[in-house]
């Protein structure tokens, strides 16, 4: 069988050395052991665990797909909807996106499961309050942490900040997600 090759984002191209790269975990590894002198999103060489955190808070967020992903379609560029919808529609194995945006008692069972998976992770953000947090490590973010902001981003972005769902999002365990966006937003852009 002939092995498709696989784009994903974010990719990098690094001048200095002439690297391409992608998958966040991987740029960030480059980044660290290239440019040593910088701040390090994995402090103390801690990939090793960060790795497995990303892994169980993203098993922990799977309830949210059902909800963002037909969602996401109205914030895309006409091309780019064509393209996420016929593969999103081959991933999920469904007639039409829609289908998989839970209804009825379904939505509040789904919805339940989805602030479930942020209870899971707030309590280990409440463990690393005692590092004097708001981050996972502590008051700097490293790559989990924007892990999270990741996903956070993306609902905020498809739903929109007025929106019912990202004001439970933001207003659960005790306003946490929405104090953790704000301390994420100063690296939302480049300067």
């Amino acid at each position: 069988m002939k092995k498709v090759p696989a784009y994903t984002l974010p990719a990098i191209h690094d001048p200095a050395t002439n690297t391409y790269l992608s998958n966040s975990f991987d740029i960030a590894r480059y980044l660290d052991r290239t440019y040593p002198n910088k701040p390090h999103i994995f402090p103390h060489n801690t990939a090793g665990v960060q790795a497995p955190f990303a892994r169980a808070f993203a098993l922990n967020m799977e309830p949210i797909f059902n909800f963002l992903i037909p969602e996401e379609c109205a914030v895309l560029n006409p091309r780019s909807q064509e393209y996420f919808r016929r593969t999103r529609k081959e991933l999920f194995r469904v007639e039409r996106l829609e289908d998989l945006i839970p209804k009825g008692e379904k939505r509040v069972t789904e919805w339940a499961k989805v602030k479930l998976g942020l209870d899971k992770t707030d309590k280990w953000f409440k463990e690393a309050e005692e590092n004097n947090g708001p981050f996972i490590m502590g008051a700097t973010p490293c790559w989990a942490d924007f892990v999270v902001g990741g996903y956070m981003s993306w609902a905020r972005a498809v739903w929109g900040e007025e929106s019912e769902e990202w004001e439970d999002i933001a207003s659960w365990n005790d306003g946490r997600w929405k104090r953790f966006v704000e301390g994420l937003k100063k690296y939302e852009e480049i300067k």
